[in-house]
């Protein structure tokens, strides 16, 4: 018995194998006609923002993928469709689930690539509205329900539940968004950034610790300084205190030399006017004491004089 490998595109829809030229021409003038309507609102909306083009880029692109993965993995469904037993399609129906959350996995991860606002995403989704309705809708495989009878509605189910992960995973990003910088920094970085954001952390503790470690030596060191300063300046006004005490005793004793230089002084004056005192008294004195012996002359002359005459 044939195994069946199942396609990692199996969740998207599937068109019947003889429709496949069909299909691609509708997507073909799809694609055009979405390019000419792209033309159009870029001349009427000159100022459109960047984000909302990339967006659009982004699910245009997406859809062309997916549209072009519908049909290979249809192409794919229908050869292993006939050789299948119930058992080997219930398993793919599993393969299939596990395909659905990869891909739902990767669109995720595609839709994280750009963040989008509530705004963003309504007109993302009628964009997209816009660009089905341009496509013609793929016929139900005749083959498949057939064989199958309710894979048509499988995949459908399967790509309902990729479309609307792909949708929750925008809303998230979308709230992710809206959280404060500090919540979504740690989820935004990737590993790599981590790692070296780790590396640096680490540094950065350790430059903090040997800055404390230099700011307690320096702490040490200006107390060491204030010290030696505090005994510096006792010494110094200790030396200070002893001049001016020797300062003030040789001011005392000029201050007793002046009194005793003073008193002296006083002294010497006292004595000189006694001693003009005494000169005088000697002078006036000697003076009486010649006008008596003048006067005693005299006499002794007038007397010899008489004895003379007599």
């Amino acid at each position: 018995m044939a195994s069946v490998m199942a396609s990692r595109f199996s969740v998207l829809k599937i068109e019947d194998d003889s429709d496949q030229e069909r299909e691609k021409a509708a997507l073909k003038k799809a694609a055009e006609e979405e390019k000419a309507k792209k033309k159009t609102n870029k001349k009427k909306k000159k100022s459109k923002p960047a984000e909302t083009a990339d967006a659009e880029l982004i699910d245009e692109a997406f859809e062309r993928d997916l549209q072009q993965a519908m049909l290979m993995s249809r192409v794919d469904y229908e050869k292993a469709a006939t050789e299948t037993s119930p058992e080997e399609a219930a398993n793919g129906h599993d393969d299939s689930a596990t395909a659905a959350a990869g891909v739902s996995k990767a669109r995720a991860k595609k839709a994280k690539a750009k963040v989008f606002s509530i705004d963003q995403l309504q007109a993302l989704s009628n964009s997209q509205g816009d660009s089905r309705s341009l496509q013609p809708p793929p016929p139900r495989p005749a083959a498949a329900a057939a064989a199958g009878g309710d894979n048509g509605d499988f995949f459908g189910q399967v790509e309902r539940k990729a479309k609307q992960a792909a949708t929750r995973e925008r809303i998230l990003e979308t709230i992710r968004q809206d959280l404060p910088p500090s919540v979504t920094a740690a989820a935004a970085v990737p590993a790599e950034l981590q790692v070296r954001l780790a590396t640096a952390e680490s540094q950065v503790e350790e430059l903090t610790a040997e800055l404390e470690r230099t700011k307690d030596e320096l702490r040490l060191a200006k107390s060491r300084t204030k010290r030696v300063l505090s005994v510096l300046t006792q010494s110094e006004t200790k030396e200070k205190v002893q001049l001016i005490v020797s300062l003030e005793k040789a001011q005392a004793a000029r201050d007793t030399a002046d009194r005793e230089r003073a008193d002296m002084s006083a002294q010497v004056t006292s004595l000189l006017a006694q001693l003009e005192q005494e000169r005088s008294k000697v002078h006036a004195l000697t003076t009486q004491l010649k006008r008596a012996q003048g006067n005693k002359r005299r006499g002794q002359s007038e007397n010899d004089a008489a004895d003379a005459v007599d």
